[in-house]
């Protein structure tokens, strides 16, 4: 089993970020699988890692201070350390992201040949057909924000995950 294998996604890719950002200090080495060292987050934390067994390791940030956690600061820590390990989940993430860049400028070119095709459609509407248009497309959007509201709401919207973090971190 992987160290960062009992780490939330959300936290893996953000220690992730902070190993690729050089946010370990500083790290001494105490045997082959004990590390001791700083990692800067919104302070400088102290790790303690057993890479052998990481729930015995320790960080004394607000998210891992006095529990078994693997937090970011660990995870960056332990990338420092293998930085092999890191390779692969940094090859993913930039190709991932090239992808969505492929993908963002389809879109835009798609949109803007959309938008041309729909003001030609409305210059031969009447203007009654343009305020049902535009009726039925507020509810459209009505639906959607009231279908986000109660998802979030419900059982089903998981408050860990943060659906944005994967990408925002990395600009």
């Amino acid at each position: 089993m992987e160290f960062w294998s009992r780490a939330r996604r959300s936290v893996f890719w953000r220690g992730l970020h902070y190993f690729k950002n050089g946010c370990v200090k500083e790290i001494k080495r105490i045997d082959d699988t004990h590390y001791i060292g700083k990692v800067q987050g919104s302070e400088l934390y102290e790790v303690n890692l057993d890479v052998e067994h990481p729930i015995k390791s320790t960080c004394n940030c607000p998210f891992a201070k006095d529990n078994s956690k693997i937090c970011k600061h660990k995870i960056a820590m332990y990338f420092k350390v293998f930085p092999e390990k890191a390779q692969p989940f940094i090859e993913e993430l930039e190709e991932s992201r090239r992808r969505k860049e492929e993908f963002d400028d389809l879109f835009e070119k798609e949109l803007a040949l959309e938008e041309v095709k729909l003001r030609k459609e409305i210059a031969n509407m009447s203007n009654k057909e343009v305020r049902e248009a535009y009726f039925n497309m507020r509810a459209i959007e009505m639906y959607d924000f009231i279908y986000q509201r109660c998802l979030q709401s419900s059982e089903y919207y998981d408050e860990d995950y943060e659906y944005d973090d994967y990408y925002e971190e990395w600009d």
